[in-house]
């Protein structure tokens, strides 16, 4: 009995060393991978942590010790690796966010290699990327990034709209950092909505779940404060601000609908919209 409980002891002891060590495989499903570290790496894992329906976080990086510590499953390797990709579940992952390790052209350069090796096992997986060099964002599109986040275009635009109306930055950092009051959503709509114009969907939203209706995604693309006249169609989803999910179901990474070219934007009566300001953009 004492050998087989030092046994037992010994393979448990193993099983963590290899863990901490990442040296472990991961064995989830539906989680996030995130590719490599950097700051906005800490920062958003601590956010995913926050978030009213958590999913499980796996940290793919080339590191002696896990960077997220404690609660978070740490792989360690090459982020352009095939295998440990395979390691981190990425097949059987629902979202995988490339993080340069550096603010380098070099950093993206490798960034663009993930997402190509992400696409060619595991093409399902929402691919979402940081990008140093706004001269990239092309580069990552081509290689099928789903999302691309140009930091310092970012927040280089924010800036500019606070300087020109005060407050800004801080009402928006507060809205999508997860501090005090509300925080942005995008979440379903039941089939029973199709048809609603955007004001009696804004009102059904404030009275029923104390949200706010910021903006209307269709077929990839997002409308942000549509016309009054627009109507839902069936598939549409809805971005808002609100304290809580509360009821409202959430639209998982992997759902949005393929993309259509601009031109093939259209009303529920068929009358052609006018090119509307992208989610990412506003």
């Amino acid at each position: 009995m004492a050998a087989i409980t030092g046994a037992l002891v010994g393979l448990v002891i193993d099983h963590l060393l290899e863990e901490g060590q990442g040296m472990g495989a991961a064995g989830y499903r539906g989680h996030v991978v995130v590719c490599g570290w950097n700051a906005t790496a800490g920062d958003l894992v601590a956010g995913l942590a926050g978030e009213d329906h958590q999913r499980r976080v796996v940290v793919l990086h080339d590191s002696e010790r896990n960077p997220a510590g404690a609660g978070v499953h740490f792989v360690r390797g090459d982020v352009t690796d095939v295998v440990d990709l395979d390691r981190a579940g990425i097949r059987d992952a629902e979202v995988a966010i490339i993080c340069p390790t550096s603010p380098s052209h070099a950093a993206d350069l490798r960034s663009i290699l993930v997402v190509m090796a992400i696409e060619s096992v595991a093409p399902h997986v929402r691919t979402v990327v940081e990008v140093n060099d706004p001269q990239h964002a092309d580069h990552f599109r081509r290689a099928h990034a789903d999302e691309v986040m140009v930091t310092s275009g970012t927040s280089s635009r924010l800036l500019a709209r606070s300087a020109l109306h005060p407050g800004l930055a801080e009402i928006v950092t507060d809205l999508v950092s997860g501090g005090d009051g509300s925080e942005l959503y995008r979440v379903r709509l039941p089939d029973d909505y199709v048809g609603l114009t955007v004001d009696e969907l804004s009102a059904h939203l404030r009275r029923h779940h104390g949200a706010t209706l910021v903006a209307i995604g269709r077929e990839g693309h997002s409308y942000v404060n549509p016309a009054t006249d627009f109507r839902l169609q069936c598939g549409d989803d809805a971005v808002v601000v609100a304290e809580a999910l509360g009821t409202l179901a959430p639209l998982g990474p992997g759902e949005p609908p393929a993309s259509l070219p601009t031109q093939a934007r259209h009303r529920a009566g068929g009358d052609a919209v006018a090119p509307a300001l992208p989610l990412a953009e506003a």
